[in-house]
């Protein structure tokens, strides 16, 4: 029997993302992936083995989830990656789900410590998603978010880890880091808690004031997490070398798009 998702619970999947997921994580288990992939594949391949909820609302505005019959005929595991039945339906709904989707599976978050976790996604407007994959604490690091992501198009490839990197997020389509909702059983259905009735819920990254005395909304989501006394200079380069790594990622695609 599914149990319910709770603030305990969240801390158990950030505890197992940061343990299990590894660049070759996908590679592993041959699952093709994108960005958005990324995101929705790791949620749902831990609430099947914990036996939570989980739920995807499709491109078409169709909400599905672990309650869901069409892939019943098919042949189940008690181990995830050898469940023909979970598969096929993580296939389809990574199918049916892009960086579109997530304003409709996510809530944006308060920025500290207790709510930014390992397995944390974040969106940029419709372009790109990643998922936080450590938060070190100690500035040991030029950014305490370290992230995992993938690109486009969707295949089984190694997973990009990245220092956190985003633009000003948008409130009208509540990008920037969010969690996913919690399915939960209501009135004889399946359904989401509203965004509100989450506990990590906030839109404080939204507020010109989140960004007073900052140099922009990555800094503001760096200082707030961890003590960075990184050096200007040593930051800047950190910051051209990841933006370098982007670009050269871009390239192959750009060619076969020609």
């Amino acid at each position: 029997e599914n149990q319910n998702w709770t603030v305990e619970k969240e801390k158990e999947y950030a505890t197992w993302v940061e343990q299990n997921i590894t660049e070759d994580f996908f590679i592993r288990y041959k699952i093709p992936i994108d960005c958005a992939d990324l995101l929705y594949a790791i949620r749902w391949i831990y609430s099947r083995i914990y036996k939570l909820p989980a739920a995807v609302t499709t491109k078409e505005n169709k909400f599905i989830g672990h309650w869901s019959s069409d892939w019943g005929h098919l042949p189940t595991h008690k181990e995830w990656d050898k469940d023909l039945r979970f598969r096929k339906a993580l296939l389809f709904i990574l199918s049916e789900t892009t960086t579109r989707t997530l304003p409709l599976d996510t809530y944006p978050i308060r920025i500290d410590l207790d709510s930014v976790t390992p397995g944390t996604p974040f969106f940029i407007t419709e372009s790109h998603s990643g998922v936080i994959a450590r938060v070190i604490k100690d500035g040991s690091s030029v950014h305490p978010l370290q992230t995992w992501e993938s690109t486009y198009p969707a295949k089984i490839r190694k997973l990009n880890r990245r220092l956190f990197l985003a633009p000003r997020p948008e409130s009208t389509i509540c990008s920037g880091l969010v969690k996913f909702r919690w399915p939960i059983y209501r009135y004889g259905k399946w359904t989401y808690l509203t965004p509100k009735e989450h506990p990590f819920y906030s839109e404080e990254q939204y507020k010109s004031s989140f960004y007073e005395g900052y140099i922009d909304y990555t800094d503001a989501v760096g200082r707030r997490i961890a003590v960075i006394t990184h050096d200007p200079e040593e930051r800047i380069n950190k910051l051209i070398e990841d933006i370098t790594n982007y670009l050269r990622e871009r390239i192959p695609i750009v060619l076969e798009g020609y």
